[in-house]
């Protein structure tokens, strides 16, 4: 591994216009990591804290800098477990996990040039040999609503869940099917104005909350494509208003109407009590956890501890750095879990997370709708992967 050249931090705006931090390194080699944080407005108390950008990259242009010129570290672990060090708190409240997210990532890009490896094959080296890998299917949200768009729905996603293997098919089902959804809310909604949200998939005002994935399924059928999509959903509940055993049952006749195979989140944050019991009801749906657990390991311990969930959302800025994210990917796959690795609802033009995704072998994908540039970038991004792995 080469010796570090140089850190240097910028401030950047992320898909909502706020501002987030952009992290350079640079090897005496040549090799130059760039990698910026994501940012999320549906976060778990739990996620590592975020300093404000203008405080993050302070840091990083003063002490990080000084403090790392110079210095060599042989692994991705070696230079992760020195930014936890130096932070030295139990949420990364002093350097900051946006400063500590972007520096991680930022260095796995640069070693990833210096050992002559696709970023991808570069995160899967790190995570190590002996950990099972999925076959990853891309979660694109359709329908948004919650924090993350502006109308009356209290639930915050209604994925398009591809059965297809390649990426590249994939890409094309989802591309294909959201097209085809715009159409259709367009004709059976022409007086409503129809809106992107902040993951770039469509927001309206329906009569009912059930009406999203009504019209997903006629879709569906319409198409031809009963065979090709199922469907799954993020419920979001820490921001939910609602009893959890009214959720329950909205949860339980959603999967009997339109055969929902995942559900993240369905209620609060510290209810793992009912995580347990939805999941004890619904054994052939995946429960998955993210407010929940916050891709740290702890959490992670006592959900699997109470049997609240078989599934996980892993977002490397929830714990702060790349390593640590391997580890709860590790765990994950110890308690036999469903991987699901996330981007975030403020996004950038980045698309580590889609090397990220593949290299640690998750089951699935998070990457929003195909329609703004942000989220574009991590679908093409795939498509290059696939590329990248057929000529290993």
């Amino acid at each position: 591994m080469s010796i570090i050249k140089e850190i240097s931090g910028k401030i950047i705006l992320d898909s909502r216009g706020d501002g987030t931090v952009e992290a350079h390194i640079v090897f005496e080699s040549g090799a130059v990591g760039i990698a910026s944080t994501p940012s999320g407005k549906s976060k778990g108390t739990h996620e590592a804290f975020t300093l404000p950008p203008e405080r993050a990259v302070e840091i990083i242009n003063g002490e990080l800098a000084e403090t790392f010129r110079g210095r060599r570290f042989a692994t991705q672990r070696d230079f992760d477990s020195e930014l936890i060090n130096l932070d030295g708190t139990d949420n990364k409240s002093r350097i900051g996990g946006n400063t500590t997210t972007a520096l991680s990532a930022a260095f796995a890009k640069a070693s990833s040039i210096s050992e002559h490896l696709p970023l991808f094959k570069y995160f899967s080296e790190s995570l190590g040999q002996n950990i099972p890998h999925g076959k990853l299917r891309l979660f694109a949200n359709m329908i948004e609503g919650g924090l993350h768009a502006e109308n009356n729905l209290r639930f915050q996603e209604h994925w398009a869940i591809p059965k297809a293997v390649s990426f590249t098919s994939q890409v094309d089902i989802v591309n294909s099917f959201f097209k085809k959804l715009g159409e259709e809310l367009q004709n059976l909604f022409p007086e409503a104005k129809i809106f992107f949200s902040d993951e770039g998939s469509y927001s309206l005002n329906f009569e009912s909350e059930d009406i999203p994935f009504s019209i997903m399924m006629k879709l569906r059928e319409k198409l031809g494509l009963m065979l090709k999509i199922d469907f799954g959903m993020d419920a979001a509940a820490s921001d939910v208003k609602g009893e959890p055993l009214e959720l329950a049952k909205i949860y339980k006749e959603w999967h009997r109407k339109f055969g929902l195979i995942a559900i993240e989140d369905p209620f609060s944050e510290e209810d793992f009590i009912d995580f347990h019991r939805l999941h004890g009801e619904l054994p052939e749906v995946t429960i998955i956890g993210d407010d929940l657990t916050t891709t740290n390991v702890s959490l992670m311990a006592k959900a699997n501890k109470n049997l609240s969930v078989d599934g996980i959302i892993i977002k490397p800025n929830q714990i702060g750095t790349i390593t640590e994210a391997l580890d709860a990917v590790a765990l994950a796959r110890k308690y036999g879990w469903q991987v699901v690795v996330s981007h975030r609802s403020g996004e950038t033009m980045d698309d580590w997370i889609a090397d990220f995704a593949v290299g640690c072998g998750a089951d699935g994908f998070k990457l929003g709708a195909p329609s703004k540039p942000e989220r574009l970038v991590k679908y093409n991004r795939l498509l290059q992967i696939e590329k990248e792995i057929a000529n290993l």
